[in-house]
């Protein structure tokens, strides 16, 4: 007996297809939808899921977004918050007080203690794991 369509489990749709030709000739590839394909010295197709395709992190509610950045695992973000702007690392405010020219520019510093460095023109600051300067 079926089961009432409102406890069915919805349809699963593959994340890919076979590998063929989409139609009889050969001027066209297989279609593959958030994935892609490499071909390994030994002639053997691996297919590999397209990275980027799920939400990391949520940076922040506020609005006015000054410059966004990943460094060490870790995404920095900076927004207008008030009269200065605030610099948040994965979601968390860690610093304010900051100049609210936009945009920012970011690099990293590397040495006995890694840094990022941002600066918009007007300020420039620097970030470790432990302050901001």
């Amino acid at each position: 007996m079926a089961q009432l369509s409102s406890v069915q489990i919805p349809k699963r749709f593959p994340l890919l297809v076979d590998t063929s030709n989409r139609d009889g000739t050969t001027s066209k590839d297989a279609r593959l939808v958030n994935c892609y394909v490499e071909l390994t010295p030994d002639r053997e197709l691996w297919i590999y899921k397209r990275p980027g395709t799920l939400q990391q992190q949520v940076v922040s509610n506020n609005s006015g977004g000054l410059g966004l950045t990943t460094w060490n695992g870790t995404v920095y973000s900076l927004f207008n918050v008030g009269a200065s702007a605030s610099l948040f690392a994965n979601g968390t405010q860690i610093a304010t007080g900051l100049d609210n020219s936009a945009p920012y520019t970011f690099t990293s510093v590397m040495g006995s203690t890694p840094k990022l460095v941002f600066q918009n023109g007007t300020q420039g600051y620097t970030c470790n794991t432990s302050n901001v300067v």
